[in-house]
């Protein structure tokens, strides 16, 4: 009996400012089912047509264009190219579902007549079908379209109701801003907060849980959202996926510092209501700060829903962004230290060491019962057993513990780790090790001379080439991922930050 599993090929693993240009995507495959997990890395350069043609949709955590910058060709694609289908089908929280279409108007708008003779107006649900992955609003914000006040920013329930200026404000930041940001009245605390940030996903108080259910596909596939765990800028989601009771975590761009998200439920200021300056007649209101009025950024729901969902233990596995220590909008690498091997890092900076395994573009993971390994170029299938894990910049190593090796791995103060060829006299050494060069998931030597390289052929077959002045060599090399992946590792002991006891811990500031 074939055992069950998830797939999952590394479409791009970089951020916006890559000199690599690959951004961030994955290609999710259970069963006969195929979902491309956000679309900003290069698809039409590393998937075939058959790939494309059989991709179901895509699953859009947020709508920053490392995340998406394929997503308008990917529906044009779909539109007049693919023969499976002609329409591409966009699953995503409602909010992010309308960042895409506001931010792919200019590309998917307009077009010309099958017979070139006039310019003709598209909408998005002409290129797209919306499924959603989580609670829609009771709350939004609308132009009306009233005779009276045609255009006019209104707040509205699910029935369509208008709320007043005593439940809800629209802040426009400037006139030029396109859309409002909505402070709320919560009904129970009787305070200001910006709703879309105090409340996760299955907080009943903003968002209609009782009609929702999550998305399945016809495979079993099961796909969700969660927005409590997720803390980053724009609105933003992370990801399950859970198959044949299998499961895989995206937690997106992410800020994960539970000492921060407690800091977040605390009062910021006594209620703006009983101060002079506050707007209690106005409804829209332009040119201030929305932050001068907010009372609370998150809820104590939204807090201890963040933390449980990190402490849970039914994860197989757990693909997280991370940043060098001191990053603002993503992971500090420290405070990764306490996950498990369970983990691979993605997001990361173009030249990076970790103990936890880096992803990079077009590796293959397989998500089994029995554990996670990387399926190779060459069909073999391998468990992540390093030492450690480095990137500099298309070049990917991993280290094995050696005495004979030309590496130390070093402790840095702040927490990280990095490679060093000389120990230093205050460097705390954590293992003198042997780095091997990783091409295709198959582990090479590796190389001390700028006369020679790897060559990765058709056949995935490696040689290593050799240039001379007049002439070039080449040499088929035998990989040594099959011996290296039977070595037992202990990763080393990490400083560890508790989700369970915040108040204990000290916060890293981004200048430290």
């Amino acid at each position: 009996m074939t055992e069950d599993f998830l797939e999952i090929k590394i479409i791009g693993d970089s951020g916006p400012f890559s000199q690599l240009g690959e951004s961030i995507g994955y290609l999710v495959t259970a069963g006969e089912t195929d979902f491309l997990v956000d679309c900003g890395g290069p698809i039409f350069s590393l998937l075939n047509e058959d790939d494309l043609n059989k991709i179901d949709g895509v699953v859009a955590t947020h709508a920053h264009e490392d995340h998406k910058r394929w997503f308008t060709d990917l529906a044009l694609y779909k539109k007049f190219l693919s023969p499976r289908d002609n329409l591409l089908h966009l699953l995503a929280a409602e909010e992010v579902m309308e960042d895409y279409r506001l931010a792919s108007t200019p590309a998917l708008g307009l077009t010309l007549s099958n017979n070139c003779q006039r310019i003709i107006n598209y909408d998005f649900k002409d290129y797209t079908t919306f499924k959603p992955i989580a609670p829609r609003p009771k709350y939004r914000c609308i132009q009306s379209s009233s005779s009276d006040r045609p255009g006019h920013w209104i707040v509205v329930t699910e029935n369509g109701e208008e709320l007043g200026a005593d439940r809800a404000k629209l802040f426009f930041h400037t006139k030029d801003s396109i859309r409002p940001r909505l402070l709320f009245k919560d009904p129970e605390l009787n305070c200001w907060i910006e709703p879309q940030t105090f409340y996760g996903l299955n907080d009943s108080r903003f968002y209609q849980t009782d009609s929702f259910q999550p998305y399945k596909a016809a495979s079993g596939l099961k796909i969700s959202a969660f927005k409590a765990p997720a803390w980053h800028g724009p609105f933003t989601t992370s990801l399950l996926f859970e198959y044949n009771g299998l499961s895989v975590f995206f937690s997106s761009d992410t800020k994960y510092d539970p000492i921060l998200w407690e800091k977040l439920t605390r009062p910021l200021r006594p209620s703006p209501t009983v101060e002079e300056d506050f707007p209690e007649e106005q409804q829209v209101i332009y040119g201030e700060d929305i932050n001068n009025y907010i009372e609370f950024i998150w809820s104590h729901e939204r807090y201890e829903r963040a933390v449980e969902f990190y402490d849970r233990t039914a994860l197989n596995l757990m693909i997280h962004d991370v940043a060098k220590n001191g990053s603002v909008v993503h992971t500090n690498q420290r405070l990764l230290a306490e996950f498990s091997s369970d983990v691979l890092l993605t997001h990361s900076p173009e030249v990076f060491t970790s103990l936890h395994p880096l992803v990079h573009s077009q590796k293959t993971f397989l998500v089994k019962k029995s554990g996670i390994c990387e399926q190779t170029k060459q069909n073999n299938c391998y468990p992540m057993n390093a030492l450690c894990y480095h990137k500099n910049r298309s070049e990917y190593f991993v280290g094995y513990p050696d005495n004979n090796g030309e590496h130390y791995l070093i402790r840095q103060p702040d927490g990280s780790v990095r490679l060093a060829a000389k120990s230093g006299s205050e460097a705390k050494v954590i293992e003198k090790i042997r780095l091997y060069q990783d091409i295709g998931g198959e582990y090479f030597p590796r190389l001390n001379s700028p006369d020679e390289e790897y060559y990765l052929r058709a056949d995935n077959q490696i040689v290593k080439l050799k240039h001379q002045p007049q002439t070039t060599s080449g040499e088929l090399q035998t990989s040594l991922r099959k011996e290296l992946s039977t070595r037992p590792i202990t990763l080393p002991e990490c400083p560890s930050v508790s989700c369970k006891n915040p108040a204990n811990q000290e916060t890293i500031s981004d200048s430290d």
